[in-house]
């Protein structure tokens, strides 16, 4: 049987936690705040029909306002789903971009620490950075193979 050696989803993906949460927190505020207030107009306006409704025929507005406890609920349920869509997007599209430099910085701390150079692999495909990090990657190799040269 074959064993599986591949870090769980969410440490994959969760590689940068500060940087990630900062800007899906943002991201997530923005689009909240957007939602929210759009709700609020949306409910507000449905409420001034229940109210025109209402005057015009008192047995029509009992059955709506049923529906406006429903609009309610309605909107909450999209505002929790909008709120986890957005923010797990987020953590995605931000590890796109955390990914290469959380490398880069993981790398420098294992030389920090004694560690000796070893040959890196390039970019991921559909990493942000790749030219950055193809150039480190480029300048690493090139340097240990100059090191093994002076060396032999």
């Amino acid at each position: 049987m074959k064993k599986n050696n591949r870090r769980p989803l969410l440490k994959r993906f969760w590689s940068n936690k500060g940087f990630q949460a900062k800007y899906s927190f943002l991201v997530v505020t923005i689009t909240t705040l957007i939602t929210l207030i759009f709700s609020y107009l949306y409910y507000k306006n449905e409420m001034i029909k229940t109210e025109i409704l209402g005057i015009q025929n008192s047995e029509l507005l009992q059955m709506i306002q049923g529906n406006d406890h429903r609009l309610v609920l309605y909107l909450v349920g999209f505002f929790i789903f909008q709120f986890l869509m957005v923010f797990v997007l987020g953590i995605l599209l931000t590890h796109k971009v955390a990914g290469p430099l959380h490398r880069m910085e993981n790398y420098l701390k294992e030389l920090n620490q004694g560690k000796e150079p070893y040959v890196l692999s390039g970019s991921r495909k559909g990493d942000e950075f790749k030219s950055l990090f193809n150039a480190f990657v480029e300048y690493n190799n090139k340097l240990i193979e100059k090191n093994k040269k002076n060396n032999s």
